[in-house]
């Protein structure tokens, strides 16, 4: 249980994030609308960026769960010799900021790239540029799995594996042991470290521009530049705020459950 203390220190925490976030976003919302500026961005392109941006963040969110899922079952449910060795490493990316590894991906692919050069023995000449939906996918999930993996983790060292016992004693195999009885347990679990793997993908403004991936972010941050008139730039930043808003409910209702 806490303390009044504790209490008390979080409240003032959170008084202090609310103070630092509130002026920013009254400054957003102001301009927004003295300047109208929804009525400044084409609304098929409103409709471009979000379908990008939330599918970026679909996919990213996806594969987060997956691998992050299963990373944390190996090192917490099996007798893999070294998992806390191995349950460190996958946390690793979360020190590196997402641009570090696009910088990381791009180096590695392309015509001049590292796996290029490897595999040119074998008769591949080039490999497509690390750039689009498929290498921000790659690049903000790699940053997303360490997330995921480090809050199922905890989860499951939460959680009694007897149930997991007794249903293999029963004969379920390891697979639908894993469907029926683990996941279902994990399923607050995971709807926080989606909501949170979101946020951050649709937050991210680095490694969508290094890889030349169109989201909210970079759109927003080209409408700025060298513009006289940022109505626009205002736009699409409400935008992203509101989508940002949702996960922001969303998360907050499932941590209250």
């Amino acid at each position: 249980m806490t303390t009044p203390a504790q209490r008390a220190i979080a409240v003032v925490a959170a008084a202090i994030v609310a103070v630092l976030c509130l002026p920013p976003l009254a400054v957003l919302a102001v301009q927004a609308h003295l300047g109208r500026a929804a009525t400044t961005v084409d609304a098929g392109r409103l409709l471009e960026l979000l379908g990008n941006t939330l599918l970026l963040a679909g996919l990213v969110v996806a594969a987060s769960l997956l691998i992050g899922t299963l990373t944390a079952v190996i090192t917490q449910r099996s007798s893999l010799a070294g998992r806390r060795v191995w349950s460190t490493l996958v946390t690793v990316p979360l020190v590196l900021p997402a641009y570090v590894v696009a910088v990381a991906l791009t180096g590695m692919w392309g015509g001049d790239g590292v796996l290029s050069q490897w595999l040119a023995p074998w008769g591949v000449e080039r490999l497509p540029p690390a750039a689009g939906l498929w290498a921000a996918t790659a690049c903000l999930a790699t940053v997303g799995i360490p997330v995921v993996h480090a809050l199922v983790a905890g989860a499951l060292q939460r959680i009694d594996p007897a149930m997991e016992d007794g249903a293999r004693l029963l004969g379920d195999p390891p697979w639908r042991v894993f469907v029926r009885v683990t996941v279902p347990q994990l399923r607050g679990t995971l709807a926080v470290a989606a909501c949170l793997v979101a946020l951050y993908t649709i937050s991210d403004f680095g490694a969508v521009s290094m890889l030349r991936y169109d989201t909210f972010t970079r759109a927003g941050y080209a409408q700025f530049r060298g513009r006289v008139d940022l109505a626009p730039a205002f736009a699409l930043c409400a935008v992203l705020v509101a989508v940002a808003g949702i996960f922001v409910v969303a998360l907050v209702l499932l941590r209250r459950r």
